[in-house]
């Protein structure tokens, strides 16, 4: 990712780039963290929030069909997703058919983003 993408939730270092934990193995010295508060190692938190994320077009990517645009669509052989799955599906699993596979994607719940509906909403 070179340009045009937006990062959120991450930290940012001295010359403007950004910096997670994991991205390498000792954190660059003058860190701000998510939060815009100077950052160090020892501080007793993460510098990125666990649910940073980013964003960056589509026309970007190296590999997407040269028909992505066109408004009759493109073929679809398949739909991956992914996360942070340490339970609940296993990390590779096949449906059996397109709308099963439909179905399995919609009820896919991520355990930090359901912590936080269950913490901020009333059933």
């Amino acid at each position: 990712l070179e340009k045009n993408s937006i990062f959120t939730n991450v930290a940012l270092t001295p010359d403007g780039d950004v910096w997670w934990e994991g991205m390498t193995k000792t954190a660059p010295e003058g860190l701000i963290d998510w939060t815009g508060q100077p950052w160090t190692p020892d501080c007793g938190r993460k510098a990125a929030h666990p649910n940073a994320r980013y964003t960056t077009p589509a026309s970007q990517c190296p590999v997407i069909d040269p028909k992505w645009e066109n408004p009759k669509g493109v073929p679809i052989c398949a739909i991956l997703f992914g996360g942070r799955r340490p339970n609940l599906v296993p990390l590779v699993t096949e449906a059996f058919s397109w709308k099963h596979g439909v179905f399995m994607g919609s009820i896919i719940g991520y355990p930090s983003a359901m912590q936080t509906l269950e913490k901020n909403s009333i059933f």
